[in-house]
């Protein structure tokens, strides 16, 4: 799958080949999109909650990532417990 991303943010370091871009889904002004690099590791996060879209991308080795998507009614609550498998921060 492909997505079209709106940059809004940029801070690429082009010395170092390292950074970050930030946005959202061309046209879906609620969803929020990150990527990050350096030393040729990346990662990044699609979330976009009208069209039920949450992934992740976590770095492996360099130029690999490995690509979660995410259940909203499932992430986030322990099976065991039913409590948060979290720390919530409010």
């Amino acid at each position: 799958q492909e997505y079209t991303v709106e940059v809004t943010q940029n801070s690429v370091e082009r010395t170092r080949m390292a950074g970050s871009l930030s946005g959202h889904l061309k046209g879906q002004i609620n969803s929020i999109v990150s990527l990050g690099f350096a030393d040729g590791y990346e990662s990044f996060n699609i979330f976009s909650p009208d069209d039920k879209i949450y992934i992740v991308a976590d770095a492996r080795e360099p130029g690999e990532v490995m690509v979660k998507e995410i259940d909203p009614d499932k992430y986030g609550v322990s099976p065991q417990t039913g409590q948060p498998d979290f720390i919530p921060t409010r």
